[in-house]
């Protein structure tokens, strides 16, 4: 039974709800919109409908700033029920990491989450879905976003909540796109504007959820000779590791406090312990370096500006374990040391995906990571 009634479906909406009700087994519902136009609330009728008329639907939440299903930052997936009042009281059935509060920063990783838990709901047996979107609707960047994630999930039928004057033809161009069908809808009266600090209230209250019980991790990076951990999303991790005392030749000649230095086909890139700006000069040093180790570039990383990196924990296959946060190396260790709450043990752990915002352990959002940080 639902913990609060959820309002009459909008007469405004009937079309778009008997639309989706009329969709073939398999069907899939985008539906888009600006922020504040009431989407969700428009998935959670649809959703509960959709069940009413005997068919398994799912509800895929592709916001990745505002999640209704699973923590902030990722793409949730679960199966509706007749009875939920919102979407949060439904039960996550798998969720998929992005790393990003919104689009811009992670837009592959956020298209390939969609993409990813489409197929797992088809894969369960879903006859209808419904994709819930972010309101990342102006500029250019939205509109290469729409158009790869319409082209990704292939709707059959796209939904547009439009408020009069706002709409600026994403809508056609994921229609365009993916050749869904396109049905637009007023906004109602139940589309309730949110202030940013309501917002951020709301995904630090969902982090903190995530991580209740999270712990000190130790995990081993993955070696030639050890399987370990691989990293995507970062420098750390994707090259050879150098012995240490060679590392520790390379911040003597550069006169940096290295704690650890990869190759990488022909870059060498070390990283430094400390904060703040590297040592005036060091360029002058690095053709020692660079002549020695025979690679084209030599390229200094500050540790300290991945730490605190919203992270994904992943087994085998690609499975969401947990979220946490990055906090360093384990001394002259090849083990990274993460802030994390998971399912199962550590040691199923495969994959450690980092996003591109930091987080604080507890449940706060910081700033954007830019490239070439990490």
């Amino acid at each position: 039974m639902p913990s609060s009634p959820l309002p009459e479906c909008p007469p405004e909406w009937k079309l778009g709800i008997d639309t989706v009700l009329a969709l073939p087994i398999g069907g899939i519902a985008l539906i888009v919109g600006g922020a504040d136009t009431g989407k969700t609330t428009f998935v959670n009728h649809a959703a509960r409908a959709s069940v009413g008329s005997g068919k398994r639907t799912a509800v895929i939440d592709c916001d990745t700033g505002q999640s209704e299903i699973g923590p902030p930052g990722t793409v949730g997936v679960a199966c509706a029920t007749a009875h939920s009042a919102r979407l949060h009281n439904l039960k996550p059935a798998m969720t998929f990491f992005v790393g990003a509060i919104s689009p811009l920063p992670a837009a592959l990783e956020h298209v390939t989450a969609a993409a990813r838990a489409v197929r797992w709901a088809r894969d369960a047996g879903t006859e209808r879905l419904l994709i819930d979107t972010p309101g990342f609707i102006s500029g250019p960047a939205a509109r290469r976003f729409h158009a790869a994630l319409a082209q990704a999930i292939s709707p059959d039928l796209i939904v547009c909540l439009d408020r009069p004057g706002t709409e600026n033809g994403i809508s056609e161009l994921a229609a365009f796109a993916s050749g869904a069908r396109l049905l637009h809808l007023p906004t109602s009266d139940l589309a309730r504007a949110k202030s940013s600090a309501q917002r951020g209230l709301v995904r630090r209250t969902r982090l903190s959820a995530a991580l209740e019980c999270a712990e000190a991790l130790r995990l081993p990076l993955a070696l030639p000779s050890r399987a370990g951990v691989e990293t995507v999303g970062a420098r750390l991790g994707s090259g050879a590791p150098l012995p240490g005392h060679l590392a520790r030749w390379v911040g003597s000649a550069l006169r940096l406090p290295v704690v650890r230095a990869e190759i990488d086909e022909s870059d060498l890139t070390v990283f430094v312990d400390g904060e703040g700006p590297l040592r005036r000069g060091w360029e002058n040093d690095i053709g020692i370096v660079a002549d020695h180790f025979k690679v084209r570039s030599v390229r200094p990383l500050r540790l300290a500006t991945a730490v605190g990196a919203y992270v994904g924990l992943m087994t085998a296959g690609g499975n969401l374990a947990g979220v946490g946060r990055f906090e360093g190396l384990a001394g002259d260790t090849d083990e990274v040391l993460v802030f994390a709450s998971i399912r199962g043990p550590v040691g199923d752990i495969r994959v450690l995906q980092f996003g591109r915002i930091r987080i604080g352990r507890d449940g706060v959002f910081g700033a954007e990571i830019r490239p070439g940080d990490m």
